[in-house]
């Protein structure tokens, strides 16, 4: 994300140089230079002992205060007008949500992220990486969603997300699916495991959301295998190409853009 002058001379962001365009929303034509700062990462991996994935969050640390559950950046959920033809319009939006961390962070994180932060300042005290620190892991799915009154650490596992990157509650929540005409979670077995034990399951946060919008299209929780082949007829288009060209790759992209919004 964009950066104040501040917070790019801090040292406390993993920072590079981008270009980004502003704009009209369906006419983006102008370009703008500028330094943006990292301050979520999602990282997913694959093993033998892992087949749907390890899934891992990181944060930067200034983003939420995790110790007194405050928002101090003033972190918000900002709603737009939805974009007709796929879902009905709404005018005007509603209001934007301040976020707050659904769940805490599972108890056994904060000690792994002081023992890393210990490790990084031992080889480089300046080094930038110990502004960022572990959110949470999914490993193994499990079948839910769990009772509310249940352990704090089994919520946060079950419910893994990067209070960036899911912002809103229906994501921090998310368990199953999504229902497009509602945005309200619902019953959905989103993760198979060939031969475990009560697979399929219905799984929540980051393994459940890749396993709907991955596993369910054919991707192997991953979202980009799983629509690509709608994308991926042709070459992708370049800069210069004609018309007719563009106007192909438009319509073929069309039967994925609706499948988000069902």
């Amino acid at each position: 994300m964009a950066l104040t002058p501040q917070e790019t001379a801090s040292g406390r962001f993993f920072t590079r140089k981008v270009i980004f365009y502003t704009g009209d929303q369906n006419a983006q034509s102008e370009y703008q230079n500028g330094v943006w700062g990292l301050v979520a990462l999602h990282i997913i991996h694959k093993t033998m002992s892992f087949p749907t994935f390890v899934f891992a969050t990181w944060e930067q640390v200034d983003n939420y205060n995790d110790q007194t559950n405050q928002n101090t950046e003033n972190l918000r959920f900002h709603n737009i007008l939805p974009v007709p033809p796929f879902v009905p319009p709404v005018s005007p939006p509603p209001p934007d949500i301040p976020v707050t961390r659904a769940h805490p962070i599972h108890s056994q994180i904060p000690p792994v992220n002081d023992a890393v932060h210990a490790a990084f300042k031992a080889k480089d005290p300046n080094t930038v990486w110990q502004y960022y620190k572990l959110i949470g892991v999914q490993g193994n799915p499990v079948n839910g969603p769990p009772a509310a009154s249940a352990p704090i650490d089994d919520l946060s596992y079950y419910y893994l997300a990067n209070i960036v990157v899911e912002t809103n509650q229906t994501l921090q929540n998310f368990t199953g699916a999504v229902d497009g005409n509602t945005g309200k979670t619902t019953a959905f077995q989103n993760v198979y495991l060939n031969g475990a034990a009560g697979s399929p399951f219905q799984m929540g946060g980051c393994q459940g959301c890749h396993g709907t919008q991955g596993q369910a299209f054919g991707g192997d929780m991953s979202r980009l295998l799983g629509v690509a082949p709608g994308n991926s007829i042709h070459p992708p288009e370049t800069i210069d190409d004609d018309e007719k060209v563009l106007q192909r790759s438009f319509l073929e992209r069309q039967p994925v853009q609706q499948l988000r919004y069902q």
